[in-house]
């Protein structure tokens, strides 16, 4: 193979090569950057899809819901993220060789005020909820927030070792394994 063959080989290479890294991190940039829905963001709770098949919604119960969710993911995402950054609070303070235990004790006080105001906020979504279901969906409803760890105050071990180990899917799945 001549040389000028091998470089115009080696050139369409890099250049191929050069073609697919930019693909691959405007991909990258793009899922990283790109805005999402509150109902995206939803980091924690059962979703959506599970309690519409689950309650059986009509197509406008559904849009109802879907509109309550976003309306709780809107109230509770600042929430959410003064929860993160108290958490990280904590722990540079904690980190310190002295650490500021008034400092502490503040971080700690503005912990439970957020805890209390999103369980404001998921009791308030669930009785909006129950408004917008019927008396079966009702009965329903109250066998899926009876399995709920998170609203029924699971105690340490296996409930806890489940949602937070192994999340919220495989919660639902328990939860349907148990209704059949």
């Amino acid at each position: 193979m001549s040389t000028t063959r091998k470089i115009a080989l080696l050139t369409w290479t890099v250049i191929i090569l050069l073609i697919i890294n930019i693909a691959a991190l405007g991909t990258m940039a793009y899922h990283s950057f790109r805005h999402s829905t509150p109902e995206e963001q939803n980091p924690r709770g059962i979703g959506g899809g599970f309690i519409e098949k689950e309650l059986q919604l009509s197509p406008m119960q559904k849009t109802q819901f879907k509109t309550l969710r976003m309306e709780f993911f809107s109230s509770s995402s600042e929430i959410f993220k003064q929860q993160r950054e108290n958490k990280q609070k904590m722990i540079r303070e904690l980190s310190n060789d002295t650490p500021d235990t008034s400092e502490l004790h503040a971080i700690a006080l503005s912990m439970g005020e957020l805890h209390k105001q999103l369980k404001i906020n998921t009791y308030r979504h669930f009785i909006a909820l129950q408004k917008i279901c019927t008396p079966t969906q009702r009965k329903k409803l109250k066998t899926l927030l009876n399995k709920i760890p998170q609203l029924n105050d699971a105690k340490p071990g296996k409930e806890m070792q489940y949602r937070h180990h192994h999340g919220w899917k495989n919660q639902q799945q328990r939860i349907n394994k148990d209704n059949n």
